[in-house]
């Protein structure tokens, strides 16, 4: 299967969720995710806002800040991904393909390259295999940022036998799920 027939079929399975199940789904993810070595010795957070059948991310931005940390999430900017720090989701505000992103000020941009990055993604398979919407902002990100520690969080249904990649996709480490933790 390529990418396109994996992204159709996990969004058309995301739009069948419903909220209780999301947020079910996603307390098992953050229990496991919180209590990682990765999470703890993290000062600085930065994370993807979820939408649209995605994990529930305003979870644990709301979690982190109570533990102390700093967060940060992304705006994209033409083609480069921004983050910047918020105190809460309601911070938020529809952006780019009505993703909630924060309002971006230069003195509240994120720019630490110790932190722990968490990824979104639609699909991915044991081997740190990774398929986004299309966009690269990820791997790009990365690519510049290559310090970042890297844990992805999806549900259970997410991890396929393998994904496609390609030469500039950037592999993730640690996948949490709301039924493993699985360590490539």
């Amino acid at each position: 299967m390529g990418k396109k027939e994996i992204r159709s079929a996990i969004i058309r399975k995301r739009k069948e969720l419903t909220q209780e199940e999301i947020l079910t789904r996603t307390g098992k993810i953050l229990r496991s995710l919180c209590a990682l070595p990765q999470y703890l010795d993290a000062d600085v957070i930065y994370t993807f806002v979820g939408c649209k059948g995605e994990v529930a991310t305003t979870l644990l931005i709301d979690k982190a800040v109570q533990d102390g940390k700093k967060v940060a999430v992304p705006k994209c900017i033409g083609e480069e991904m921004v983050f910047f720090y918020i105190d809460s989701p309601d911070e938020l505000r529809p952006g780019m393909m009505d993703i909630p992103e924060p309002e971006p000020s230069e003195e509240r941009r994120a720019e630490e390259e110790k932190a722990l990055m968490i990824m979104p993604g639609l699909a991915f398979s044991r081997d740190g295999g990774r398929v986004g919407f299309g966009g690269g902002f990820y791997d790009r990100f990365l690519a510049k940022h290559p310090d970042l520690v890297k844990v992805a969080v999806a549900f259970s249904w997410q991890i396929l036998e393998s994904v496609p990649t390609d030469e500039y996709d950037i592999p993730v480490p640690v996948i949490v799920t709301d039924e493993e933790i699985i360590y490539v």
